[in-house]
């Protein structure tokens, strides 16, 4: 089945000139780049902490693995350029599959394991991936229910289970998949400019939007300036594969050399043994991660400072964390980018102390923003605006052209609807956002996917979402909601029933539900949510 997607934004620098004049691309497509690094450190240890998958092996035998992985999706009848969905924790078979990708040409569409049915569903179809690579069952959740709709919906022609057990026919294991792959793949015949990941983000929309990134975006990220002065570098990965982040940092090793241990779940206690087992360098993830770390290595007395690079995102990132970091040794570093423009600014370890706890560091190689009111016009200096962004790392569009005809402006500007400053100094601090999102735990939930499922609930009249401040997560979702006549409650835990019913994320759940007689509105009737934010403030003050 064929579908039609916009055209690809080949954006250029604002003068003009292309990103190969600049030197910041490649004519090589990422596999034979990561080929050709390899072979200068092949030896250099991958592990992988894994509780149930805990795997060992070298960068060098991974990239020889991941290419006889790509002649296993070629014999299960995947055609260069078509799309492979991947909804895998962090694991070794999922770095197998983002690596064949690169090697063979296919188009990888990574999802976080916290999807329910109801997004998989949107994604495998809005995508056309016809594979589904996904689990038998980890912790606790069931993925096979899934696989069984993408199948019986006709959203996929072929599920690839990594279990141990699978007995259901209509799966292929991946021992049984693996098998296939008798020899490595050839190079496949796609160019740096090809489009190499699809990652879904939630947006201001209730639908995911589908990023479209190319080798030479991707490849602009991995050897970005991020992370700089490591003779020795050693990578710890705490973030999810499935989410743009974690995608980064599975494959940034085959681009730095560095030693790297991967983490398949969230737990601060393994993390934090593990950088002082392993001498861990460098790592990153969001302040709920660094919090749980610095409890955990006062409780363990166990030290972080190994690590001279840190670099932490998202929401909420408190100058008290960063100094409470950087206390323990950790010299952690905020930084600012997104799904659509992965990283745009960074402080550096060898920034002065505050501008490292209380900006968002400046741009990198090659990123220009501009800020602007809300008429499109550049503020003066120093005021606050809209950050309009542009760099080698942008994508090339989404799926959608109504997308991108509401977030590209002259198909050189990404409108990010966050809104900033810049210091003299060229220091970038996020101040405020326009886009109607949670970020929890470093996850964007879209507040309208959640109000929209939430209007269809029969005691539910008006609802309003927006986040609830949270020192560990970073935001909560909450849920403001006026009763329909004759309903006389409705609690977390009938969100959460309705929720399962549905096939929603559990973590879009509303964590906080308040009933309100009506809604504070503007004169022309739309929802005020910036009294609505005023009030889930009061609640943490």
């Amino acid at each position: 089945m064929s579908i039609v997607e916009a055209p690809l934004i080949y954006h250029t620098a604002p003068d003009g000139r292309s990103w190969y004049e600049l030197g910041l691309y490649s004519a090589d497509t990422l596999g034979r780049r990561i080929e050709r690094n390899v072979a200068a450190w092949p030896d250099t240890t991958l592990l992988y902490l894994s509780k149930t998958r805990g795997y060992r092996t070298t960068l060098g035998a991974a990239v020889a693995e991941s290419q006889r992985i790509a002649s296993a999706f070629l014999d299960l009848g995947v055609k260069r350029g078509e799309r492979i969905a991947v909804m895998l924790p962090s694991w070794h078979e999922c770095l197998m599959c983002y690596l064949a990708g690169l090697h063979a040409g296919f188009i990888i569409v990574p999802m976080v394991t916290i999807f329910g049915v109801r997004e998989v569903s949107f994604i495998m179809k809005n995508c056309n991936a016809r594979v589904l690579v996904c689990p038998g069952v980890w912790k606790g959740k069931d993925f096979r229910p899934i696989a069984h709709e993408m199948l019986d919906a006709g959203l996929a022609d072929k599920v690839v289970m990594v279990d141990d057990d699978v007995i259901d026919p209509r799966f292929e294991s991946w021992t049984d998949f693996a098998a296939r792959g008798k020899a490595p793949a050839e190079h496949g015949p796609n160019r740096p400019d090809d489009v190499c990941f699809i990652l879904y983000t939630s947006g201001t929309t209730a639908d995911p939007k589908g990023a479209r990134h190319t080798h030479n975006t991707l490849g602009a990220e991995w050897e970005s300036d991020c992370y700089t002065g490591e003779d020795h570098p050693v990578g710890l990965n705490m973030m999810p594969a499935g989410h743009t982040a974690g995608l980064l940092a599975m494959v940034r090793p085959f681009f730095t050399g560095e030693e790297a241990y991967v983490m398949d779940e969230w737990d601060r206690d393994v993390a934090v043994e593990a950088i002082a087992t392993y001498k861990v360098t460098r790592s990153g993830g969001t302040p709920f991660h660094l919090a749980g770390m610095i409890e955990s290595a006062d409780a363990k007395h166990l030290s972080l400072a190994s690590l001279q690079t840190y670099i932490i995102g998202a929401t909420n990132v408190t100058p008290a964390l960063v100094e409470a970091g950087l206390e323990r040794g950790a010299k952690s570093c905020r930084c600012y980018g997104s799904t659509e423009h992965p990283t745009i600014s960074a402080a550096k370890t060898a920034d002065p102390d505050r501008q490292r706890a209380f900006t968002d560091g400046r741009l990198l190689r090659g990123i220009t923003v501009r800020l602007v009111d809300d008429d499109g016009k550049d503020v003066a200096p120093g005021e606050e605006g809209e950050i309009w962004s542009n760099g080698p790392e942008l994508i090339v569009g989404y799926t959608d052209p109504v997308k991108n005809a509401d977030s590209f402006v002259d198909n050189i500007w990404f409108k990010t609807g966050d809104v900033g400053r810049l210091d003299k100094d060229g220091y970038l601090s996020i101040t405020d956002r326009k886009k109607d999102i949670i970020i929890r735990g470093g996850e964007n939930i879209s507040s309208r996917e959640v109000e929209e499922a939430l209007f269809q609930h029969p005691a539910v009249s008006e609802v309003a979402v927006v986040p609830l401040p949270d020192k560990v997560m970073g935001e909560k979702v909450l849920a403001f909601i006026v009763l329909n006549d004759g309903a006389k409650s409705f609690t977390v835990a009938d969100a959460l029933t309705y929720f399962q019913q549905i096939g929603m994320a559990k973590q879009k759940t509303p964590e906080r539900v308040e009933i309100i007689g009506e809604m504070p509105r503007t004169p022309i009737g739309k929802i005020r949510k910036q009294d609505l934010k005023a009030i889930a403030k009061k609640f943490v003050a």
